[in-house]
């Protein structure tokens, strides 16, 4: 991918249910879908570079040096902005976007997970300095609960002098 233009970078990890199989049956779901079907798949895919790292079992952020490792890569052989590197994810991904921003500090330029718990930042607000941070999540998610995320932002917004919008479908 190099056409001289310097492409932001997306980190999707994908949600438990990616989790295992094949890349093939990995690519029916969630972001990696739309890049091939929908509206907006010919922006993301002229506009973006989107990695999808693949793993087995555990956790994304078990093995940071993995991650770290596909992104020097990445950023090496493709026409991208190390300073456009964003990451995002729903659930198990969600869980591993927290994580690995705590794991891999200052590598990204936002953080957007989806529906997942915040144990996996483990208190470490320092971690998000200098980051976006946009977190979506289901205040009805029977799966996560609600209060830990709300509790969090609440955090953020005092320890870094931010405000989140907040919104509802309800």
């Amino acid at each position: 991918y190099r056409d001289g233009r310097d492409h932001p970078v997306i980190v999707y990890l994908q949600g438990s249910a990616g989790v295992g199989g094949t890349p093939e049956e990995r690519a029916r779901a969630g972001l990696l879908a739309a890049l091939t079907e929908g509206s907006a798949a010919d922006a993301l895919r002229d506009d973006f570079i989107v990695v999808a790292p693949h793993i087995s079992g555990g956790q994304y952020h078990d093995s940071p040096e993995v991650i770290d490792g596909i992104l020097d890569r990445v950023l090496q052989h493709t026409s991208s902005d190390a300073s456009r590197v964003h990451l995002t994810g729903p659930c198990l991904g969600g869980h591993g976007s927290w994580g690995l921003v705590r794991t891999l500090r200052g590598r990204f330029a936002s953080v957007a997970p989806l529906g997942a718990d915040p144990e996996d930042l483990d208190g470490d607000l320092d971690s998000l300095e200098g980051v976006s941070v946009w977190i979506g999540h289901n205040g009805r998610d029977t799966s996560y609960p609600f209060e830990p995320v709300d509790e969090l932002a609440d955090e953020i917004e005092y320890a870094l002098r931010a405000d989140f919008l907040r919104g509802s479908a309800d």
